[in-house]
């Protein structure tokens, strides 16, 4: 919009730029995203220094980073815009952003989980259900370390639920 950059069709389009997340601000022109708004709240958390303004496409493409937010892609990487190489300046910044935001999507998940979870308990000791849960988040916190990391797709926690029961707990009888 006359050069400014406002967001993509489906995500929130942010830049890293000397240590710094810039994200537009919240107008007419953008949708208030949760993934762009939980970012904003792990700079907070981390101190990492962050602006809320508009920016254009000259900053756009010397960004350190660009990055795009949904609640299903969890911060990703662009390297090219326009045929134009972009970003890969600042991959420990980049990286120290996307790993909190999968933990804590991870721990909210794993709590939202353990609710449904609680009725299961009856049927299998805690020591069997933890040993379960623990393995799951040893496994996602691996990929996650090497980049392997896959968002699952759009699901309600029930259906999550049971893929999770059915993979993590297929063995176990009540």
């Amino acid at each position: 919009r006359n050069g400014r950059v406002t967001e993509c069709a489906h995500n929130n389009v942010n830049i890293l730029k000397d240590g710094k997340f810039i994200t537009p601000p919240l107008d007419n022109l953008i949708l208030p995203g949760t993934a762009r708004r939980h970012f904003l709240d792990i700079c907070r958390n981390l101190n990492i220094p962050f602006e809320e303004r508009p920016f254009y496409l000259d900053e756009l493409f010397d960004a350190d980073e660009v990055m795009i937010t949904c609640s299903a892609t969890y911060g990703v990487p662009v390297s090219q815009i326009d045929g134009k190489e972009t970003g890969g300046k600042a991959p420990e910044l980049l990286y120290k952003l996307q790993k909190a935001f999968v933990n804590d999507y991870q721990r909210k998940r794993f709590e939202q989980c353990c609710k449904g979870l609680a009725s299961m308990q009856s049927m299998f000791s805690d020591r069997e259900l933890l040993k379960c849960q623990s393995q799951k988040l040893k496994e996602d916190t691996a990929a996650i370390d090497a980049g392997t990391y896959q968002a699952p797709s759009k699901m309600t926690v029930g259906q999550w639920l049971d893929i999770w029961t059915a993979e993590y707990l297929g063995g176990l009888k009540p």
